[in-house]
């Protein structure tokens, strides 16, 4: 098969945020199956272009002349267009409105939905109601849709849209995961939190909710912990000070450095209330923690409760509440090292049993022959 695809979507390709990681992984799928990748995305670093494992990528700091360009190309060498969210509904709806006029089949990577609990304008947010138009309106029956989540999946399944589910994947023969997690040297329990470093978006993890549960603690238990706060930076809170011993800020670091800090870990930790963003999307640093070897804190949205299990593979908060936070750090502070062991060990296998690209190339092979 000699055909190609062309991604077109808002990353800093090929590792440099989540998103990076999510179309990365999905365009070695598709070379899987025998297809050329082309993929051109709008950055906020520099633009540039290069190969990055088989993939020809080009970078745009300019959205106009992204739009402008992709209109310029060769149309007849390509099968498929996986057009995402660039940021922009008049780009979005001008590029959808090109290629299906041209006869291209349309693929869309839905990841998220926001919810007004994120954002400190509520309702009058502008980036909530775009990316509600954009999921309601603008992926319609003339499109095809990879969804994260099955609470996407399934949204779009009833809106009689062909749709694939295909949680956060990783191609594991990447250089990247190469390095095996070890037992972490330190005396301490350490626990690490990764997230966005975007302060308009921080309120989507329970972060205020972890360091109000760990003043709990009594003295010798917050002597015994380490937190590790990867993404976000101390002044973005107010922290009691019986506890900023306890808790080291890194700031904004590489993917590499992020795993690096993972590998060294004891648990990770995610927690996020049941709203509609939490449901439809799914944590990048959650598939990575467990294939790491690195067992879970986390309470149940999404799709968590399909892989995480309590003591086989991590500890299940069991709702959204400080008291419940409280009771699963106790819990992970009184395991003995051979059951944390065995927590780590349950953790890699559920990682490479269920986000290793190899596991979905059959039903993407049949979802594009569906795709309209």
């Amino acid at each position: 098969m000699s055909e190609t695809v062309l991604f077109i979507t808002r990353c800093n390709f090929p590792n440099g945020d989540a998103n990076a990681v999510r179309q990365y992984s999905l365009a070695q799928m598709f070379l899987k199956l025998g297809y050329r990748v082309e993929l051109l995305s709008l950055t906020n670093n520099n633009s540039n272009k290069g190969t990055y494992n088989g993939i020809n990528y080009q970078l745009f700091s300019s959205i106009e002349t992204l739009v402008q360009y992709a209109k310029s190309l060769p149309l007849e060498k390509y099968r498929f267009v996986m057009l995402n969210d660039l940021g922009k509904l008049r780009a979005f709806w001008n590029l959808k409105q090109f290629f299906l006029k041209k006869g291209l089949s349309l693929i869309h990577d839905c990841v998220e939905w926001y919810s007004k609990e994120e954002f400190s304008k509520r309702y009058l947010s502008r980036t909530l109601w775009r990316k509600d138009l954009l999921n309601r309106f603008l992926l319609s029956k003339g499109m095809n849709v990879i969804s994260i989540s099955n609470y996407l999946y399934k949204y779009y399944k009833n809106k009689w849209i062909n749709s694939i589910y295909i949680p956060v994947v990783f191609d594991f023969s990447d250089n990247s995961w190469q390095l095996i997690a070890s037992t972490p040297l330190s005396t301490k329990l350490i626990i690490t939190y990764s997230g966005s470093p975007q302060t308009s978006h921080y309120k989507k993890d329970a972060l205020k909710e972890m360091f109000a549960a760990i003043s709990l603690l009594d003295k010798d238990s917050q002597e015994k912990l380490h937190i590790n706060i990867v993404g976000l930076e101390e002044k973005d809170f107010v922290i009691e000070s019986k506890v900023n011993s306890t808790i080291k800020f890194h700031g904004k670091v590489s993917r590499e450095e992020s795993m690096a800090i993972l590998r060294q870990s004891h648990f990770s930790i995610l927690l996020r209330p049941v709203a509609r963003y939490s449901m439809a999307g799914f944590s990048t640093k959650f598939a990575e923690s467990l294939s790491l070897g690195v067992p879970m804190i986390a309470n149940l949205t999404s799709d968590i409760g399909n892989y995480l299990h309590h003591l086989e593979n991590g500890i299940v908060v069991s709702d959204f509440s400080i008291v419940s936070i409280y009771e699963a750090l106790e819990q992970a502070l009184s395991l003995p090292p051979e059951e944390w062991q065995r927590l780590s060990r349950n953790a890699k296998r559920t990682g490479y049993d269920c986000f290793d690209i190899n596991q979905y190339i059959t039903e993407l092979k049949n979802f594009l022959k569906e795709a309209r």
